[in-house]
């Protein structure tokens, strides 16, 4: 009897000890099938984020094309410009390839003799803003404008660029041909601080009748950039 029991006993213990041992390599292999899962799920997860970055940048990149091609083909409008009739507005045009030169008019001479600038403070990174907002940025930087006539810039003018369905106002800025460069950078500061695109830098052509434009990055990446020989004109119809 004491022997049957003790081997009774010895059994329940050996059949309690294998059923713990099979329920711990049960919990391991759970264990590793919840972290192959989770692994799993993170894979499936990965490849979503990238088309979401690329989508943005694709969708950042086409509105960069869409604003250069915008600004490149504007009109100019220079309101009192310094050497021209009090009150007057000279209106200048993109060059066209069939564009008539016998009525081709001198640009206004300071374009040869300083470094020009228009920059405004208008719908940041070309979104639309309300007119009164566009009005209480551009108050903003006649200040800030103004600040900087202290410094170096010698001359300034109110101007606004315009095409179809579309203008900003803003201001010609005039420095020193020696001081291009620094008005260049405190310019693009300038613009940088309300978050535009881009500013346009003027200089003078290669006859007394056209000057060149060019759009000069500044919140915006160098897609935006853009050459473009500019002409006197009438006031376009636009």
């Amino acid at each position: 009897m004491r022997g049957s029991a003790l081997a009774t006993a010895v059994s329940a213990t050996v059949d309690a000890s294998a059923c713990d041992d099979a329920a711990i390599d049960w919990m391991r292999v759970r264990v590793r099938i919840r972290v192959r899962a989770r692994r799993t799920m993170r894979l499936a997860r990965a490849p979503c984020r990238a088309p979401r970055r690329a989508s943005t940048r694709t969708m950042a990149t086409d509105r960069e094309g869409a604003l250069r091609a915008l600004w490149a083909r504007s009109f100019d409008a220079w309101i009192d410009v310094p050497g021209t009739p009090r009150g007057s507005t000279t209106f200048f045009k993109p060059r066209a390839r069939d564009d008539d030169d016998d009525g081709a008019r001198a640009v206004p001479a300071i374009a040869r003799t300083h470094a020009l600038f228009a920059i405004t403070a208008h719908n940041p990174m070309g979104a639309i803003a309300s007119a009164e907002a566009n009005a209480r940025a551009n108050a903003r930087l006649e200040a800030d404008l103004t600040a900087l006539a202290a410094a170096n810039a010698r001359r300034r003018w109110a101007s606004y660029g315009f095409s179809e369905g579309w203008r900003e106002d803003g201001y010609v800025v005039g420095f020193d041909l020696e001081d291009a460069d620094d008005g260049r950078r405190a310019m693009v500061g300038l613009a940088v601080k309300y978050a535009q695109g881009a500013i346009y830098e003027y200089s003078s052509g290669d006859d007394d009748f056209t000057m060149r434009r060019r759009t000069v990055p500044a919140a915006m990446s160098d897609a935006v950039d853009a050459d473009v020989i500019m002409v006197c004109c009438d006031e376009p119809g636009v």
